[in-house]
């Protein structure tokens, strides 16, 4: 599998974009998360309207699915034929249609593709084309789900935001790449990972790498300093947009 880090900031940092990745598979392409900044990054990367298969939402924050309405207009507009599907938490289809229509009213308006959606639980095991998905909730402000990806060779996880549960934490078992947020190095909250909690995962769950995303944009520099002094040895990354990372 391959990663492709779209954007890797919070919510309001304009140097690294939103927290966003694409998971291309042999036989799928995964965005996870897409939030406001995260269109033109993907049209940036590959404007093929049909790259896509999936879009899988993690929370309803703007900056993880603000995205969405441009996304799936310039897929109409480009005369995309081939279906979209959104994977997002279990009642969750009428708000993220309410929020593609909010941004263009028309939008979903016999479009020229199929939007499928599905709706899924923590700890629910599904099968999307040549990949295994599991889910699990987090504790963060909004109900907010990490993913688990494995295409049977290699396991991609996701958190998207908030604390780990002692469900999400089991879901990073055997990880080839965990993405993580950690938007504090040991400042204890409520909602978000620290780095201190993300530390305690890698060294119980046999994680090969974590790459840190979704950092609080006035510490990433600390905290770059801070993984450089620890010579983490590459088991924990900082990535940028536009890496990419191979398995």
């Amino acid at each position: 599998m391959k990663i492709v880090a779209l954007g890797v900031g919070e919510a309001f940092d304009e140097k690294f974009y939103n927290n966003s990745h694409l998971v291309i598979s042999d036989k799928s392409v995964i965005l996870l998360d897409c939030g406001y900044a995260i269109p033109n990054q993907i049209w940036r990367y590959y404007p093929d309207i049909s790259f896509i298969d999936s879009i899988f939402i993690s929370h309803l924050h703007a900056d993880h699915c603000f995205g969405l309405p441009p996304l799936i207009v310039r897929m109409r507009e480009e005369k995309r034929m081939k279906p979209l599907t959104i994977i997002s938490l279990e009642g969750h289809r009428d708000k993220i249609e309410e929020i593609i229509k909010n941004g263009y009213p028309k939008a979903l308006d016999k479009p020229s593709f199929p939007i499928e959606f599905m709706e899924v639980k923590s700890n629910q095991k599904i099968k999307y084309k040549d990949l295994n998905l599991n889910f699990a909730y987090t504790i963060h402000s909004i109900p907010n789900l990490a993913i688990r990806i494995d295409d049977g060779r290699n396991i991609i996880c996701y958190s998207g935001d908030g604390k780990d549960t002692e469900e999400s934490v089991s879901l990073y078992r055997e990880a080839d790449m965990v993405i993580h947020e950690c938007y504090t190095i040991d400042k204890s909250m409520k909602d978000h990972s620290s780095l201190r909690d993300i530390l305690s995962i890698l060294s119980t769950q046999n994680i090969k790498r974590i790459a840190l995303t979704h950092i609080q944009r006035d510490i990433r520099e600390k905290l770059i300093e801070y993984i450089k002094i620890k010579k983490y040895n590459g088991d924990i990354i900082i990535p940028n947009p536009m890496e990419t990372y191979i398995l």
